[in-house]
């Protein structure tokens, strides 16, 4: 039954069919033309779109990932001088010492909570994608290119480096020097 109902629906378009002239056609065969090239420009615009959409997507999340970012940023400075600070106070006042870093200890862990960590430095290889090495200096007791000296702390959050540790980084003692023979 479906095939006799196709095969009237064959007949009828068969009978339908008008002989077109030259011109006829060469209008038509335009028209097919330019339906191809707009349906070609819609697909292209479909993929930007859903390009422009995911790539959206992804900067949203990158921005609520790292939204604290700036504010985690300007206490970084406000971490150093507590850690400054306890240095210099154990010396002097033992209770007071202790409850500052109770609390330097609970900012620390609010921080860390957010996805703050601490580079490793000190005894560390040299490596200058999160390491600033500020001084070098001549060691017998340090392997080339370690660090000897953590000047700064360096941090990442969430992944990604927001402070390159400032550090010394250790030179064999006999180095040699390249000097023009005169």
């Amino acid at each position: 039954m479906v095939k006799e109902k196709e095969k009237k629906q064959k007949i009828k378009k068969e009978k339908q069919q008008v002989f077109l002239s030259k011109e006829e056609y060469s209008v038509l065969e335009e028209k097919a033309d330019k339906l191809i090239e707009c349906n070609n420009s819609l697909l292209r615009l479909r993929a930007e779109f859903e390009n422009n959409r995911k790539r959206l997507e992804k900067e949203k999340e990158e921005f609520v990932r790292y939204a604290n970012c700036g504010l985690i940023e300007q206490l970084l400075p406000v971490l150093d001088n507590f850690e400054h600070g306890l240095k210099n106070l154990s010396k002097h006042d033992k209770k007071v010492a202790t409850g500052i870093e109770i609390i330097y200890n609970q900012l620390m862990g609010v921080l860390e909570k957010e996805g703050l960590e601490r580079l490793k430095a000190k005894g560390e290889k040299f490596d200058p994608q999160i390491h600033h090495a500020v001084m070098q200096e001549e060691s017998e007791e340090h392997c080339e290119e370690t660090i000897i000296e953590e000047m700064q702390k360096g941090y990442r959050l969430k992944g990604k480096l927001i402070r390159p540790a400032m550090v010394k980084v250790g030179k064999p003692v006999n180095s040699q020097q390249f000097t023009e023979n005169r």
